[in-house]
C-alpha cells in the first residue's frame, strides 16, 4: 500500500472509527469524526459492532483498524475519540494467535504501549485491544489500552454490546409516553414526597429531578417539602465530605464500613461499577477507585501504585483501590455481603471501632485488615485472600434482574399507598 496514501481506522464497541482510501487533508475546525497525521486518514463512526465485524468492514471500505506504532500518532486518535460520545473504541491488534505475543493487523512491529486499565494476561478469551474514552471513577482514563473480547453477550457488558443502547431507546420511548402527569403521579404518590428519597439524588440530576416530580407545584403544594430538602441538598450533602473531614481534624472518630461483590440491576447507568447491588463502591467509600464488574486493575496501574507508595491500599482482588478514599486509612471493605444486611459477624469490628480509645485504622488489628470476606455458609468474617476472593457473578439475566426490580418497586408502592 503507498504509504503516503495509508489509510489508518480504529472501532469502538460502541463507536466504530473506519478510514478510507482519502487524500490527506487538514483536519477541519468542526468536529466530523475525521483526522489526519503523516499522510494517515482516520474517520470515526458511531457504530456498535464485535473486533471481528469491524475489522472486515474497514477492509471493504478500502482501509483497516487503527495501528499506533508512536507518541504522536497515539495523541492524534486519543485526540479524535475524546471529541466521541461513547465508551470504547476498538484498536487494529489481537493476541488471538499466541496469548500475549500482540500483533499488529498490519504487520507493522508492535513497540509503543500507552497506558492501560484492566489488561488481563491470563487466558480469558480477551484477545483484542481497544481504547477507553471514559472516566472509572476518579480517574480519567482517556486514551487508556484494555484487552476486551470479541463478542460481549454477558450482561456484564451490555453497555459494551450495545443491548444497553437498545434498552434506553426503548425505556425513553416508553418514558416519553408516561412522562407527564402519570410518571408525576407515581412518584409523589410513593416515595418522591419522603426527604429520605432526595439524599440519594445528586447534585448533577437534582435540579432536573425536582422539576419532573413538583413540576410547577414546587412554590404552592410542596414549597414546604422543597424548602427542606433544598436546605439539606444545598447545606449538608454538598458540604458532607469538608464536614467530615473537620469533624475528624476535631478528634471524632471516623470509621467507614462498604460492602461490595455484587452490580446493580444490569440494565441502568453504572451497572458495570462495583457495588452491594445498591450502592456503588465510590461513593460508600467516599471516592476508592473501582474497575468495572468482572475486571482487576492490570499490571501497569499496580507498577504505578507500587512507585506512589499507594499499592497497600489495592485490594488482593485488583478491584479496588482505596487511596483516594476520603479517609483511605479508616475504610473497610467487605467483600460478598449485599446493601441491606449488617450482620453478626462483623459487630465485633464495629464495636472495637465504637470503643477504642484511640482512632481505629486498618492497621489497628491484623484480624481486622482492609479488605475481608464474608463466607454464607459459615456466617463469618475473614481476611480478603487470593483462596476466597473470587466470589462474584456478574453474569445475571437481565430479565430476572429486571422481574426482581418490578417485583420489589411494587411492593414498595403498595406499602406507601396503604399507609397513606
Amino acid at each position: 500500500m503507498n504509504k503516503t496514501r495509508k489509510v489508518v481506522s480504529f472501532f469502538l464497541i460502541f463507536v466504530l472509527m473506519c478510514s478510507f482510501m482519502l487524500p490527506a487533508f487538514s483536519a477541519a475546525a468542526v468536529d466530523d469524526g475525521k483526522a489526519t497525521f503523516n499522510g494517515h486518514t482516520y474517520q470515526r463512526f458511531d457504530e456498535s459492532m464485535s473486533w471481528k465485524d469491524a475489522k472486515a468492514y474497514c477492509e471493504t471500505l478500502g482501509g483497516y483498524l487503527a495501528t499506533i506504532t508512536s507518541s504522536d500518532e497515539y495523541e492524534v486518535v486519543k485526540s479524535l475519540i475524546a471529541k466521541g460520545s461513547k465508551a470504547q473504541y476498538w484498536l487494529g491488534a489481537t493476541d488471538e494467535v499466541t496469548l500475549n505475543d500482540w500483533q499488529w493487523v498490519t504487520g507493522e512491529t508492535f513497540t509503543f504501549w500507552a497506558d492501560t486499565v484492566t489488561f488481563e494476561t491470563y487466558d480469558n478469551g480477551e484477545y483484542y485491544l481497544q481504547m477507553h474514552r471514559h472516566n472509572w471513577g476518579n480517574e480519567d482514563f482517556l486514551g487508556y489500552w484494555n484487552n476486551s473480547n470479541n463478542e460481549k453477550a454477558s450482561i456484564a457488558y451490555a453497555q459494551t454490546t450495545g443491548l444497553l443502547k437498545v434498552g434506553t431507546t426503548a425505556a425513553e420511548a416508553i418514558f416519553n409516553k408516561v412522562s407527564g402527569k402519570i410518571l408525576q403521579r407515581l412518584l409523589v404518590a410513593t416515595y418522591a414526597t419522603s426527604p429520605g428519597y432526595w439524599a440519594m439524588v445528586n447534585d448533577e440530576n437534582y435540579e432536573q429531578a425536582k422539576k419532573v416530580v413538583f413540576k410547577d407545584e414546587s412554590e404552592t403544594t410542596y414549597k414546604v417539602l422543597v424548602e427542606k430538602i433544598d436546605n439539606y441538598h444545598y447545606n449538608v450533602q454538598n458540604k458532607l465530605e469538608n464536614t467530615l473531614k473537620a469533624m475528624k481534624a476535631d478528634g471524632v472518630k471516623m470509621n467507614i464500613i462498604c460492602k461490595y461483590g455484587f452490580q446493580t440491576p444490569p440494565f441502568i447507568e453504572g451497572s458495570r461499577k462495583l457495588s452491594d447491588n445498591r450502592i456503588e463502591v465510590s461513593a460508600q467509600s467516599f471516592g476508592a477507585t473501582t474497575v468495572e464488574t468482572n475486571k482487576k486493575f492490570s499490571l501497569i496501574y499496580m507498577n504505578r501504585a507500587k512507585r506512589n507508595g499507594t499499592e497497600k491500599y489495592i485490594s488482593p482482588d485488583r478491584r479496588i483501590d482505596s487511596s483516594t478514599a476520603l479517609f483511605p486509612d479508616n475504610t473497610w471493605y467487605i467483600k460478598n455481603i449485599q446493601h441491606n444486611p449488617f450482620l453478626d459477624c462483623f459487630n465485633p469490628l464495629m464495636l472495637q471501632m465504637c470503643y477504642s480509645s484511640e482512632q481505629m485504622t486498618i492497621n489497628s488489628d491484623s484480624n481486622w485488615p482492609q479488605y475481608l470476606y464474608y463466607d454464607n455458609a459459615t456466617n463469618t468474617c475473614a481476611p480478603l485472600t487470593k483462596e476466597n476472593m473470587n466470589t462474584e457473578d456478574y453474569t445475571d439475566n437481565v430479565f430476572a434482574a429486571f422481574a426482581r426490580f418490578v417485583k420489589a418497586f411494587f411492593a414498595f408502592v403498595k406499602e406507601k399507598l396503604q399507609n397513606r
